[in-house]
Formats: structure tokens, sequence, C-alpha cells
């Protein structure tokens, strides 16, 4: 089954080692979003699993040298080059899979992700409002940002209902079951890793503040002696 076949994808990429990768501090992600905006949802994305995931695709698909080879579709930059390497490198080794990989003009890019031309694509999203909402909402069935072509109707429900729903214990339990549907069962997606921002401060700087959706606050900062 197809969902099988994509929990075997998530177990078959070990995101600890991006960070070496593109040479940069980053942190492999584990749900969603950061802990910043939903920390509940911690651990959901499905772990690094090569051997299960070897055997899980197998069951799904059958012997992975007979599959057709997956195309990787992405825009055109050094770092996204090093990304599909690895991806394509960790997918051969651990479960066996042949994947092209089809460097784009951005333009071009954005065009074959809208048509859904390709297996597999890389996306980065980030928060336009300091709600857990902004990361769920975009993989909605009726989003203008869902180029999955993924549908749940549970999902729909689940994210719907928690938009409505004040902050509390009932709001937590639907998104974290959308969660599991999202990332364990259905697995449209596998995030890779959240990205850092790095400052250097004077140690005469204190009261430095920085938002959910890395805005820096100036109006509390005191420089000390």
């Amino acid at each position: 089954s197809l969902p099988k076949a994509r929990q075997a994808l998530s177990m078959g990429i070990d995101r600890s080692k991006i960070s070496v990768i593109l040479h940069r501090e980053m942190t492999d992600a584990d749900s969603l979003m950061s802990d910043e905006l939903f920390p509940q949802g911690k651990a959901s994305v499905i772990s690094f699993d090569a051997q299960r995931g070897a055997k899980l695709l197998k069951e799904a698909a059958g012997d992975p040298k007979t599959l057709p080879k997956l195309e990787l579709v992405t825009f055109a930059t050094d770092e996204n080059a090093l990304l599909s390497q690895f991806i394509q490198d960790q997918l051969a080794k651990n479960l066996g899979l042949n994947v092209s990989i089809s460097m784009l003009e951005y333009a071009t890019y954005r065009s074959q992700i809208e048509l859904q031309s390709g297996a597999l694509y890389f996306r980065c999203w980030a928060a336009d409002y300091a709600d857990p909402d902004t990361f769920f909402s975009v993989f909605l069935s009726t989003s203008g940002n869902n180029y999955t072509s993924w549908k749940n109707a549970r999902y729909d429900e689940l994210v719907k209902g928690a938009a409505a729903t004040p902050n509390g214990p009932e709001r937590v339990k639907m998104y974290k079951e959308a969660l599991d549907i999202l990332l364990r069962k259905d697995v449209p997606i596998v995030p890779l890793y959240f990205d850092t921002l790095t400052y250097l401060l004077n140690d005469r700087v204190k009261n430095f503040v920085i938002s959910p959706l890395n805005y820096v606050f100036f109006r509390d900062i005191v420089i000390g002696p």
C-alpha cells in the first residue's frame, strides 16, 4: 500500500546527518513544526530505522529493484544539490530505491510541483502567525498550498475543529491525532529539519528576546556595563 511505502521512506532517512551534510547548525525534525509552536508534537515523526524500513517497503511494494525510478524534484541551489544527493544516497543504501534528481530553475520547479509531476520534492514552510494552525492548515484538502495530492477527511475535520477550539487539552488532543494521521499513518510528507538562526551578541546585551516567529524584540534590551 502507498501509506506503508511512505512510512518506509520516513524510516529510510537518517535526519541526524543533515546538519553535517549541509555544513551548518540545524535541528533534525521530529514533528511538523518546532517546539515553540507545538511542544506536544515532539517525536511525532517515524524514527530512522533502515532495517524496518526495508522490510516494510518490501511488504508494501515488493522487491525495490523491480520498482520504477523515483524522481526527486527540487530547484537549483548548492544546498538543495547537497540535500538531494544525501536523500538519493539514503534511499538507495537503506531501502534499495533508485532515485533520480531533477534540479530545475525556480519557476519551472513551481510549475512542476503544481502539476504534481514528480514522485518526491522538497518544500519548506515558515510560520505566518504564532499558532500551530499555520502549519496544519497547509495540508487541508482545500488548501492552495497543498501540492501533495493527499486528502484525508478525518485530518480536515480535526484541523478545522482545532482552529475553532480555544487553547487547552481538547485542542492539543485534536492536533495530536492530526499529526498521527499526517506523519505516521498516511505520511504524505517527511519532515527533514528545522532551520536555526544564529545571533552574535556582546556580553553587555541583556533581555534579548526572540519570538516563536523569529522576530527580535528590541524594546526590552538593556546594555549593561
